[in-house]
């Protein structure tokens, strides 16, 4: 009789969500669909594109095409499964037609989120309502505070900058069976309901608000875990190939904070506390390393841009607390030198983990799933899928 060991981690199903990079409308109902799924954060949107969009073509290296952007970027996220949002995509991005182990397509359109013939028994076709999860946050945390100390927010719709309140804060749909998902968020939280402007951008950051895309990421644990540097992400709130950038982002750089370019004035002065309290000493570290805050615009911007904007928002910091980036990680590259160089690496994410010890026998074929610890950890993560979807 031989013993093997080894751990098994359960976490939300990766969706890889394709949409045309100018595509605003489609990125918008992309991020609203993530709002309403348990790890919906760490879902990717994946560009997808005959010819690559002006922005994104740097001069002094060689450009990929469309096809080969999308493809890059399906590598590096590994998705479970796919959504396109428009019929054509997925072929494009070469997404073959393979079903999943239970029969279902691995590929759905994204209208599926949003229309079904009976609202009341519709189900999401990937992932799990967040629906759940509220409930379980009301009863362990949120039931016995008074409901105007929650520390929670929702902004209103209905401005230029409901794309970029989407991709920083999350939202919810307007139409479709997931729209009574925003009433139930107003009913289990009683958020502080905000306009869409800088003032209320910095109230959310100083008075640390949740917001629905945060819910996303309850009982999810990032691995590895630790820390990481933090990041400003500035970005144009009209540019649909910014926004995807600053999603995408979160999901292999810790610690960013998503920044209006229309609001640098109503934001510079919390920027500014951010960057001058960060610099200190790296805990543990010593050799007198500072912990520093990194700078980072949307490939919207030219460098004269983006150089005028962080000189009047950073002059006068302490010299050596902020760097400056204009360039954004090349995670659709697969670079196979083995070298020295610290690359980007998606972050690999679990709800929860259990260790396993199987007998194994010469006559007895290894079934890791008839496991006891694999029924007990999956269980309740099983029945919420049935309720949920």
């Amino acid at each position: 009789m031989t013993t093997l060991y080894g751990s098994l981690r359960l976490r939300p199903t990766r969706i890889g969500f394709l949409v045309e990079p100018t595509n605003l409308p489609e990125i918008r109902r992309i991020m609203q669909v993530c709002s309403c799924l348990w790890g919906g954060v760490y879902n990717p949107i994946i560009p997808v594109s005959r010819e690559l969009p002006e922005k994104w073509v740097e001069p002094h290296f060689s450009s990929p095409t469309g096809e080969e952007l999308a493809k890059g970027y399906i590598d590096f996220f590994e998705p479970d499964v796919f959504v396109e949002s428009e019929p054509g995509l997925a072929a494009h991005a070469g997404v073959g037609d393979a079903l999943l182990t239970y029969g279902k397509p691995r590929v759905v359109p994204l209208a599926s989120f949003f229309d079904a013939p009976d609202r009341e028994q519709a189900k999401v076709p990937f992932g799990l309502i967040i629906l759940d999860r509220y409930q379980d946050l009301y009863d362990r945390e949120f039931q016995f505070v008074r409901r105007h100390d929650q520390p929670v927010a929702m902004f209103e719709r209905g401005t230029i900058h409901d794309a970029f309140i989407e991709a920083a804060f999350g939202g919810f749909p307007v139409e479709g069976f997931l729209s009574p998902l925003a009433e139930a968020y107003r009913r289990a939280f009683d958020p502080l309901l905000l306009s869409a402007s800088g003032e209320n951008w910095t109230r959310v950051i100083r008075e640390r608000r949740a917001t629905p895309l945060r819910f996303t990421r309850y009982d999810i644990t990032p691995d590895p875990e630790g820390f990481g540097e933090p990041t400003l992400f500035i970005a144009d709130p009209n540019s649909s190939i910014d926004l995807i950038d600053l999603w995408n982002l979160r999901q292999f750089t810790r610690n960013v904070l998503p920044i209006n370019a229309d609001w640098i004035d109503q934001e510079r002065d919390l920027i500014r506390e951010l960057v001058t309290s960060t610099y200190r000493p790296l805990p543990r570290n010593p050799n007198g390393v500072m912990i520093q805050t990194t700078v980072q615009f949307g490939r919207s911007f030219s460098e004269e841009q983006a150089k005028e904007i962080v000189m009047g928002l950073l002059d006068g910091s302490p010299q050596g607390s902020w760097s400056f980036k204009l360039w954004y990680e090349h995670i659709w590259k697969i670079d196979r030198v083995q070298d020295f160089v610290l690359r980007p690496r998606r972050a690999n994410i679990f709800a929860t983990a259990t260790d396993l010890e199987l007998s194994v026998s010469a006559e007895k074929k290894i079934d890791p799933y008839s496991s006891p610890a694999w029924h007990q950890n999956s269980r309740v993560s099983m029945a919420t899928e049935m309720r949920g979807g």
